[in-house]
């Protein structure tokens, strides 16, 4: 028993903290909340950021139906049918709409009062309606039109009443008792043909927020930007468009203009014809490096796009006879696409987990272990940095950043990534940097940083396969004693 020695007790234990990897797609995809990507069928990816959509609707643009009260201060009215923008129509149908009688007698026995408007016809025969008037109090009546024509006269509506003393049967006048009124209210047209005027019609102004550049650090420059523009239009007449307003706002408040002549000088919108009644007929353009000024422009910090077009129906005095259905519309969309092909200089993203090192709390030292692989084109820089309760930094994996380079994954013959490079690193932890890290790290903040080929200076595609992996495991162990 004297000649037994009581030998080193070291044990070691070994535990995994880190093991994530992520592919491009999953990495991007929820990059902003106005941040849309977007796959192509050969895997490649985009940002796609939308404006709202912002358009008209025939009841918008022009009230084809005039709404109004008419005194009969004759038998026979006629009444001038003057629409804005020197419209004018050669027939409306009337989907729904109120024709009024308010009719007073001021003679001592009952009247039959008749309203005639032979411009409102159903099935070609005119209005015409007969209502009965005592002499004590006006009597006030409606009647629904719906399924008439209204057919203006040399642009003019006519109306005409006829007045019948009950019991003498003798043909009279209300002058004065007060003047009869005729109204034509609430009402709604379903088609139109006419010349429908030259006016302009001007859209709402709208934005398209590009976040993109609110989520990132660096420089980015993207090879082949483009912005769609498309207009869809059910009007069935000649209808020109133009911007008023197209331009590039920096984060720094500054305004870039953005030049595309087709957009600037005005372009021809596309319109059903007759035998294309109910279609909507699509005019688009694409805005890109070889008609704009964008290339310019993207790469740059933007905030937003503003963009404001006006639309002028029958341009050149055009006098083109067309129509409109109380369907019709002419709507505005705008996409910007920024094709994740480019080059980048210091693009940084980070992400933060939780971790928990209680399960070291007897131990004395650790090393960690970082294995990195790196399937995108890119040279990464990785950098782990422990945060306390307070998401507070206390200390990072490595001292200097530059040290935790992993270089860019080969492209093969076909432009993709041929297969991925590794790195593995060791990082002692001392006892009073282990202490520390045991007691106040709470979470980890996984930072990484991306440069394309050349220090950021060649241009890659990103597709939506690549993957970036991360491992990060500890081995911690008790001092030696004897």
């Amino acid at each position: 028993m004297d000649n037994i020695a009581l030998g080193e007790y070291n044990p070691e234990i070994a535990f995994p903290l880190v093991n994530a990897s992520v592919t491009a797609k999953d990495l991007l995809n929820n990059f902003g909340d106005g941040t849309n990507l977007e796959e192509g069928t050969d895997k490649s990816l985009s940002f796609i950021y939308e404006g709202e959509g912002i358009g008209l609707r025939s009841e918008d643009i022009t009230k084809l139906i005039i709404e109004i009260p008419i005194p009969m201060v004759d038998t026979v009215v006629g009444l001038p049918y003057n629409l804005p923008n020197n419209t004018f129509v050669d027939f409306v149908n009337i989907k729904k709409g109120i024709i009024g009688l308010f009719v007073s007698n001021n003679h001592a026995e009952p009247i039959e009062f008749t309203a005639i408007i032979p411009d409102i016809t159903l099935n070609g025969v005119p209005f015409q309606r007969t209502i009965t008037v005592g002499t004590l109090l006006p009597v006030i009546d409606t009647f629904h039109i719906p399924g008439h024509v209204l057919t203006p006269n040399e642009d003019s509506l006519h109306f005409y009443y006829r007045a019948r003393l009950v019991n003498s049967g003798i043909d009279t006048t209300l002058y004065n008792s007060p003047d009869p009124i005729i109204s034509l209210d609430s009402m709604r047209y379903s088609y139109a043909e006419g010349f429908l005027g030259n006016g302009y019609f001007p859209l709402d102004r709208d934005t398209i927020e590009i976040d993109f550049f609110n989520q990132f650090s660096g420089s980015v420059f993207f090879e082949e930007p483009a912005i769609q523009v498309t207009i869809n239009n059910s009007f069935g007449f000649p209808v020109h468009g133009k911007f008023d307003i197209l331009e590039a706002n920096l984060t720094d408040g500054s305004i870039i203009p953005l030049t595309n002549a087709t957009l600037n000088n005005g372009f021809a919108v596309d319109y059903p014809s007759f035998s294309e009644v109910g279609q909507s007929k699509q005019t688009s353009f694409t805005v890109d490096y070889t008609n704009s000024n964008i290339n310019s422009i993207i790469g740059q910090p933007i905030a937003f796009f503003d963009y404001e077009i006006e639309a002028q129906a029958n341009p050149n005095n055009s006098t083109q006879v067309g129509f409109l259905t109380d369907s019709s519309a002419i709507s505005l969309d705008i996409l910007v696409e920024l094709p994740l092909y480019g080059k980048v200089q210091k693009f940084s993203i980070s992400d933060t987990m939780a971790i928990s090192l209680e399960l070291y709390e007897k131990m004395d030292y650790a090393n960690l272990k970082l294995i990195t692989n790196n399937g995108f084109p890119i040279d990464v820089y990785t950098q782990l940095y422990f945060l306390d309760e307070t998401y507070q930094e206390i200390d990072s994996l490595f001292t200097d950043f530059n040290e935790s380079l992993l270089a860019a994954a080969p492209l093969g013959s076909n432009g993709r990534v041929a297969e991925q490079t590794e790195k593995i690193s060791e990082i002692d932890l001392p006892e009073d940097r282990f202490d520390r890290l045991k007691q106040d790290a709470k979470f980890i903040r996984i930072k990484t940083s991306f440069s394309t080929i050349n220090n950021g200076q060649e241009s890659i595609r990103i597709y939506s396969d690549y993957e970036l992996g991360v491992k990060l495991g500890i081995k911690a162990g008790i001092s030696p004693f004897n």
